[in-house]
C-alpha cells in the first residue's frame, strides 16, 4: 500500500512547478487526550498558513494531501508512521517536499499541549520539534501557529517579543511563567521568548491576576490588568446584611459601642456618621 502511495504522490511532484523556496507538507494534526478531533484540521490549516507567510514557498496542506493520496489510505500509513520515522521522510520526498511538519495535541494537567515536529525528506532526521503548553481558552490556542513556526524555522536563539503590563497598580510583582520580571509600572520588558506564557500580576492587599498569553515576535503586547481588592468591606458580606431592621440597628449601635469605648470621642462620632450613611441606604 505504501508503494501505492509513493507512486500517486510521485506523479503530483513530477507536475509540481520548480521551486527555490522550501517545500512543506503538512499532516493532519494528531489529536489525543479526549479532545475533540475537530479541532485538528484547524490547528494545521493555522500552521500551514503560517509557513506560507514565513517561509514564502509552497507548503501542501493535509486537506490537499487527502484529496491527493485519499483518505483512507493516508490514514492507513500515516497512522503508522512515528516522528522521525523513514516513512515520513519517503512521503516527504514522494511529494517533492523538503520537509513534514507533523502536529500533535494533546491534554496534559488539565492544559493543552501542542507540539510540532519539522522532518527531513532527505535525512529523515527530525529538523526542530517545538512544544508549547496552553491553559487559556481552547480556541485561543490557534493563536500559536505563527510563533510555533517562528520557533521551527529559526532554531536557537529563540525569537523574541515585548510585553508591557498596563494599569496595574504601582509596585506590584510582574511574574512570567513562576518568574518575577519586574514592578509595575514596569514599561516595555523586551527578550520574552515567543509562544505561550503564564501571567500573574500580584499586589498587595488585592486579588491576584492570571492570564494566559501568546506573546509574537518582534511585536509589543500590551496586557491591561484591573486588580480587586483582596476581601470586601465588612458592610458587604452576607452574614452582615441578614436579620430584621431592628438587628441591623443593634449591630450598628454595638460597633459604635465598642469602637467609641477604643478609640475615644471624636474617632466615634466619625463611626457613628459613617454607619448612619451605610444604614440608611440600606433601609
Amino acid at each position: 500500500m505504501l508503494a501505492a502511495l509513493v507512486m500517486l504522490a510521485l506523479a503530483y511532484g513530477a507536475q509540481a512547478p520548480a521551486a527555490t523556496a522550501p517545500r512543506y507538507a503538512v499532516l493532519r494534526t494528531e489529536v489525543g487526550g479526549g479532545l475533540d478531533p475537530a479541532v485538528g484540521p484547524q490547528v494545521a490549516s493555522k500552521i500551514a498558513e503560517a509557513l506560507r507567510t514565513r517561509t514564502g514557498g509552497e507548503v501542501i496542506s493535509s486537506d490537499e494531501m487527502v484529496a491527493m493520496l485519499q483518505h483512507e489510505k493516508e490514514r492507513a500509513i500515516l497512522g503508522n508512521c512515528k516522528e522521525g520515522d523513514s516513512c515520513l521522510a519517503e512521503l516527504a520526498s514522494a511529494l517533492g517536499a523538503d520537509a513534514i511538519v507533523a502536529p500533535r495535541l494533546s491534554r496534559v494537567e488539565g492544559a493543552l499541549l501542542l507540539s510540532v515536529s519539522v522532518v527531513d525528506a532527505h535525512s529523515a532526521s527530525v529538523r526542530a520539534r517545538v512544544t508549547e503548553t496552553w491553559g487559556g481558552e481552547p480556541l485561543v490556542l490557534l493563536s500559536l501557529a505563527g510563533p510555533v513556526v517562528d520557533k521551527l524555522l529559526a532554531g536557537e536563539p529563540p525569537p523574541v517579543g515585548v510585553l508591557e503590563v498596563i494599569d496595574a497598580p504601582g509596585g506590584a510583582r510582574i511574574i512570567l511563567d513562576g518568574n518575577v520580571r519586574g514592578t509595575a509600572p514596569a514599561g516595555q520588558m523586551g527578550g520574552i521568548v515567543v509562544g505561550a506564557h503564564r501571567l500573574e500580576v500580584q499586589a498587595e492587599g488585592m486579588r491576584p491576576l492570571t492570564r494566559w498569553i501568546v506573546v509574537e515576535r518582534d511585536q509589543v503586547l500590551q496586557v491591561a490588568v484591573s486588580l480587586e481588592p483582596d476581601e470586601a468591606p465588612f458592610y458587604t458580606t452576607w452574614w452582615f446584611w441578614t436579620g430584621t431592621a431592628g438587628g441591623v440597628v443593634a449591630t450598628a449601635a454595638a460597633v459604635t459601642g465598642v469602637v467609641l469605648l477604643a478609640g475615644g470621642g471624636r474617632t466615634g462620632v466619625s463611626v457613628q456618621l459613617n454607619a448612619d450613611q451605610v444604614f440608611a441606604g440600606a433601609r
